[in-house]
């Protein structure tokens, strides 16, 4: 299955403003874990991003995605494939990876508990 920008289109307007850079990665992450991303959200728009109260900016400008993970194995076995990748930002929570291609922030890896 191959992701698109649709697939990563802002909840409340349907808009679609993604870097082309971070559908690349996307795709290359789905093809080498050879398993569907299970994608939970990608561009906001400016009101989207104002109603979650959430520092979204780099979600504004399309350059961000949330994807979900089942279990610790698979955390890591995305994980694996994510750092191969490049990805410059990578945030793990509870059940949710964010990836980042934002050239504006800094590169960075943080874990939410």
């Amino acid at each position: 299955m191959t992701i698109s920008k649709e697939d990563l289109s802002c909840p409340c307007c349907g808009k679609s403003i993604v870097s082309p850079v971070l559908l690349e990665k996307l795709n290359e992450l789905e093809r080498s874990t050879g398993e569907h991303l299970h994608i939970v959200s990608g561009y906001k728009c400016t009101i989207q991003a104002q109603k979650t109260g959430l520092d979204t900016s780099p979600a504004t400008r399309g350059s961000t995605c949330v994807i979900s993970y089942s279990s610790t194995k698979e955390l890591w076995e995305i994980l694996e494939k994510v750092f191969q990748i490049s990805f410059r930002q990578i945030k793990v929570g509870p059940h949710t990876i964010t990836l980042g291609v934002d050239p504006v922030l800094g590169k960075y890896f943080s874990l939410d508990r």
